[in-house]
């Protein structure tokens, strides 16, 4: 079956009554990483100019179980790069020279040097290499929530942070607090809600620890309602690029 380029798996996930509740999971254990967004590849962790010895540190630091993340905003210059550790919640700035040694001082746990944030960060996959919804959805998002960020608060882009089609999404810091569909609309009772460290119950995905369903029950409750739908089989909306291809696949969504 022949599917237009023009068709955003965002809008297939709308239009099939995809609910938001229970997409939430999202590893608490982090590394991000400052990267000139320019350079970003397709994988979250990667960027094309990474030697050889920083691709294998944060593919070492992956296997351990630390999900890696790439972030980028205006205004930062490409000397150094800003480091954030979760959920330790502590922060460095290195010079690019200085990073390979970082890196690997945090795959042996050693964070000497490392300072606690005194800074919620919110980050918005804006991650357009990976998905074109992120790049249409997301970094709208991105612009208006930088735009209303106090002093308090850093709005960040980042690599996917999962869920393309329910784009765009964001997650808070050290909160873990993540949300879905995230419009301009929307920036300030995001960041009212991000500055408290709290959730906004109508955009809220779930708790990131736990299953799906336990994440369904949290949201619905939330909302005012007692008990949410059981959840059932329907078609799930594909990424752009399966959708490109004319693909499609099945999983659960609560509706």
């Amino acid at each position: 079956m022949s599917v237009s380029t023009r068709h955003f798996c965002r809008e297939e996930s709308v239009v099939s009554g995809e609910h938001l509740a229970g997409t939430g999971a999202h590893r608490a254990s982090m590394l991000l990483v400052r990267w000139p967004k320019g350079r970003w590849t397709r994988t979250i962790d990667a960027a094309s100019d990474m030697t050889n010895e920083e691709q294998a540190l944060t593919a070492a630091l992956t296997a351990g179980g630390r999900r890696v993340q790439l972030v980028d905003r205006k205004g930062e210059t490409e000397a150094r790069h800003k480091l954030w550790l979760f959920p330790e919640n502590l922060t460095c700035s290195v010079a690019r020279a200085d990073l390979t040694r970082t890196l690997a001082a945090v795959t042996r746990r050693d964070f000497t040097g490392w300072e606690v944030s005194d800074r919620r960060l919110l980050l918005v996959c804006a991650h357009g290499q990976k998905d074109r919804c992120c790049a249409r959805w997301g970094f709208a998002a991105y612009k208006a929530l930088a735009a209303r960020a106090p002093d308090d608060l850093e709005v960040w882009e980042s690599t996917h942070l999962g869920g393309c089609r329910l784009s765009a999404s964001t997650l808070g810091l050290p909160a873990m607090t993540k949300h879905g569909r995230v419009e301009a609309q929307d920036a300030n009772a995001l960041i009212e809600a991000e500055r408290q460290g709290r959730c906004l119950p109508r955009l809220w995905r779930g708790p990131c620890h736990l299953p799906p369903e336990a994440q369904a029950r949290e949201v619905f409750q939330r909302l005012g309602q007692t008990q949410p739908p059981e959840p059932r089989q329907v078609t799930r909306p594909a990424t752009c690029a399966e959708l490109d291809a004319g693909e499609r696949s099945v999983g659960q969504s609560w509706r």
